[in-house]
């Protein structure tokens, strides 16, 4: 049996639930989804924070040594804040004008492409990453069979846009 992921989510920027009303419905079904496909049996607890351009790239100055705002930044953690809690996986931050503006770019719809980010981070959280090609697409794997029972195409297939 799946473990419970309780999900504390803080709207940084506005912005976030004028582009896009229902984000917190958005946001948590796609965490929810990601955190049932890997079969996590113990329970968790993550931050998602629906952040702006100006804070991701502080973030990203600080902890990867970046200058520029990047869409999707996770902070993981992995221990309980309280003996005996759920794990805290960490964080996961998204920086609403460049989600915006990829999602524009690529000609995805906004909800599709925070699902997919949101899924991502929290991916990266349980220990997934993209460092070499064997990893990747383990990682893709999970967010193309997360975000098609989702009801969302493969992010990564050239012209996927077209089928949202």
């Amino acid at each position: 049996m799946a473990g419970k992921l309780e999900i504390d989510l803080t709207m940084v920027s506005s912005q976030w639930r004028e582009m896009l009303p229902n984000v917190e419905k958005i946001v948590r079904r796609a965490a929810g989804h990601a955190w049932t496909s890997v079969d996590v049996t113990t329970d968790g607890e993550v931050s998602l924070l629906m952040s702006n351009d100006a804070a991701i790239r502080f973030l990203n100055r600080e902890h990867r040594g970046k200058d520029q705002p990047t869409n999707v930044l996770a902070f993981p953690m992995g221990e309980p804040i309280l003996p005996g809690g759920p794990i805290h996986l960490g964080d996961v931050v998204l920086a609403c004008e460049t989600v915006i503006w990829e999602a524009e770019r690529d000609a995805k719809t906004l909800e599709a492409h925070v699902s997919h980010l949101t899924a991502h981070g929290l991916l990266h959280l349980l220990g997934h990453d993209h460092q070499d090609a064997d990893q990747a697409a383990a990682m893709e794997g999970i967010e193309i069979t997360v975000l098609a029972e989702l009801g969302y195409p493969n992010p990564y297939l050239e012209g996927a846009a077209a089928a949202e």
